[in-house]
C-alpha cells in the first residue's frame, strides 16, 4: 500500500458513508426522504456495508504488513503502516457514531477502553463471518466492532430497521467452540452460582472462561444502562450519574477558520489566527520548507504579541529563548487522543483539505494560552483558576496521577471549584478545543453549565479517592 491508495480507499468510504444513498437513489429533496424514509435507510445501510467491507479488508492488510515488519529494522515504514491503521480506525468508527444517533454520550458508552493486540491474533474472522451472515438480510447492518479505534462492550454491532417501525441496537458477543457454548449454557442458567458446576465438570480454564464472560456482561450492562438517556441527574443506590449535553452549535465550531487557512497555506499566505482571544490556530504547508519556516515564525510573533508582549526579560537572547520555547500541539495528536473525536470522512472540509490534513502536506497546530482561557470561564461565573503548586503535587500523590496525565503550566494544574465539588481541567477538555475545533467560549459555557448540575446534587464528596482529590476556592490563582 502506498499513500495514493490510501486516500483513493479515503475518498470512496467518505463518499459512501457521506452522499452514497443520495447519489444511488437520485436528486432528492428533504421532503421526498421524508415520504420515503424507510427506502432511504435501507440504501444507506446498503452503503455502509460496502464501506465497511472495504475498511475492514483494508485494515487487515495493513495490520498483516505490520505483523511482518515487527521485528525487522524499517522503523520508519513500520510507523507509517501504524498511522494509516489509525486513519482507518477513525474512518471505520463512523459506523459507532451512526449506530448512536451521533450522540457523542452515547459514542462513549459503547467504548469500553484502550485497544490492544494485533486484530489477526483475535477470532476476527468468526466475527467477520458472523456480520456477513447477518447482513443477508435487507434490514440489518452489522459491523465488528474490533475495528474501532478502542475496546468496546461487544463483538459486533446489529442495526436492524423493523417492519412495523424504529430501529433497534444488538450487541453481540462471538463465541467459538463447543466448550465456549457449553459454558454459556451455564452462565446463562445459573449466573455466578454456576461457576462451581464448571470447575466440576469442565476444569479451572472454563471458570476463568466463564469469569470472563460474566465481566463481559457486567460492563456493558453498566455502560448501557444510561444509553439514549436524556441530560439530567440520574440517582441510584451505589452512584448518582449525571448525563450531560455538550450544547454547541454551528456557530460555536472554528471548523470554516480551519478551511480557510489550510488554503492559506497552500497559497503561501499569512495562516495563523485567534479564537476567542486564547486560542491561536495556525496551518503550515509542510511540502515547503522555505514556507513552513516563514509561517513557524510568524506563529511564534502572534503568540508572541498576544499573551507573552508584558512578561519581562532580562535581555534579547532571554527573549528569543522564551518565544522558540512556545510548544505547540499538533492537530495529528489526536489520533492518539482519549477524547471521542468525531468521524473523519464526516469532518466538513473539501476533499483535498481533508486529504491533506490526514497526509501531513498540511500541519495544524494550536496553542491554548491557559490563563486567558481560565479568564473565558471565569467570565461566565465558574469559579476558575490555577491549582497552587503545593496543592498541585499533593494532588499528583495523592491521586496518583501518572506522567503528562493532566496539563500542568508552571507546576500548576487547572481547576475549578462548584459548591462542594472540585474539578481538575483534563487533557480531554483542551483537546475538545483543538481536536474538535471547538471554541473556547463553548468549552467554558459547557463547564459552567456543568457545574450548576454538579451543585444541584447538594452533597460533599464521598469515599477516599474523592476526599484525596478535592481541593477549595481558596487553593485557586487567579492572574
Amino acid at each position: 500500500m502506498d499513500v495514493e491508495h490510501l486516500e483513493r480507499v479515503l475518498i470512496r468510504c467518505r463518499l459512501l458513508i457521506t452522499r452514497g444513498a443520495v447519489l444511488r437513489l437520485g436528486p432528492r429533496t428533504g421532503a421526498d426522504i421524508g415520504q420515503n424514509r424507510a427506502q432511504f435507510i435501507a440504501e444507506c445501510h446498503n452503503v455502509y456495508k460496502k464501506a465497511a467491507r472495504i475498511l475492514i479488508s483494508e485494515m487487515l492488510r495493513i495490520q498483516k504488513e505490520i505483523d511482518q515488519l515487527g521485528g525487522g529494522r524499517d522503523h520508519e515504514l513500520l510507523d507509517r503502516y501504524k498511522y494509516w491503521l489509525r486513519i482507518l480506525e477513525f474512518s471505520y468508527d463512523s459506523f459507532i457514531w451512526i449506530a448512536s444517533n451521533h450522540d457523542r454520550s452515547n459514542v462513549t458508552k459503547i467504548y469500553k477502553g484502550a485497544k490492544f493486540g494485533s486484530l489477526l491474533q483475535q477470532n476476527i474472522q468468526s466475527v467477520i463471518e458472523t456480520a456477513d451472515e447477518l447482513n443477508v438480510a435487507e434490514n440489518v447492518f452489522a459491523f465488528p466492532l474490533d475495528f474501532s479505534r478502542f475496546s468496546c462492550i461487544g463483538d459486533l454491532l446489529r442495526i436492524t430497521r423493523h417492519r412495523a417501525g424504529g430501529i433497534s441496537l444488538d450487541f453481540i458477543e462471538v463465541k467459538e467452540g463447543e466448550l465456549n457454548e457449553r459454558i454459556l449454557k451455564v452462565i446463562l442458567s445459573k449466573g455466578e452460582e454456576g461457576l462451581e458446576d464448571l470447575f466440576h465438570q469442565f476444569g479451572e480454564k472454563a471458570v476463568k472462561q466463564g469469569k470472563r464472560m460474566l465481566k463481559q456482561e457486567r460492563v456493558a450492562q453498566r455502560q448501557l444502562k444510561y444509553f439514549d438517556a436524556a441530560p439530567g441527574i440520574y440517582r441510584g443506590p451505589d452512584e448518582n450519574r449525571i448525563v450531560s449535553e455538550l450544547r454547541i452549535g454551528l456557530e460555536d465550531q472554528f471548523d470554516d477558520l480551519i478551511e480557510i487557512l489550510v488554503e492559506r497555506a497552500r497559497q503561501g499566505e499569512f495562516s495563523s489566527d485567534v479564537v476567542d482571544d486564547c486560542l491561536v490556530v495556525t496551518a503550515l504547508d509542510s511540502t515547503s520548507p522555505q514556507r513552513y519556516n516563514v509561517t513557524d515564525f510568524s506563529s511564534r510573533a502572534v503568540v508572541y504579541s498576544a499573551f507573552l508582549a508584558n512578561e519581562q526579560f532580562k535581555n534579547q537572547d532571554e527573549l528569543s529563548d522564551a518565544v522558540q520555547n512556545i510548544t505547540f500541539i499538533d492537530w495529528i495528536e489526536a489520533l492518539n487522543s482519549a477524547v471521542c473525536i468525531p468521524p473523519l470522512l464526516r469532518r466538513p472540509l473539501r476533499t483535498r483539505s481533508f486529504l491533506d490534513l490526514m497526509s501531513g502536506r498540511i500541519q495544524l497546530r494550536f496553542y491554548l494560552d491557559p490563563t486567558a482561557f481560565l479568564q473565558l470561564c471565569r467570565e461566565q461565573k465558574l469559579q476558575a483558576g490555577f491549582i497552587k503548586k503545593k496543592i498541585t503535587n499533593r494532588l499528583k500523590t495523592s491521586g496518583g496521577w501518572r506522567k503528562g496525565q493532566y496539563p500542568i503550566f508552571g507546576g500548576r494544574a487547572l481547576g475549578y471549584v462548584a459548591g462542594n465539588f472540585a474539578g481538575v481541567i483534563g487533557w480531554g477538555i483542551l483537546h475538545e478545543i483543538m481536536f474538535n475545533w471547538r471554541t473556547p467560549g463553548a468549552i467554558a459555557r459547557h463547564l459552567a453549565h456543568s457545574s450548576a448540575e454538579l451543585q444541584q446534587l447538594g452533597q460533599s464528596p464521598v469515599g477516599e479517592h474523592a476526599r484525596r482529590n478535592w481541593f477549595s476556592e481558596r487553593d485557586l490563582e487567579v492572574v
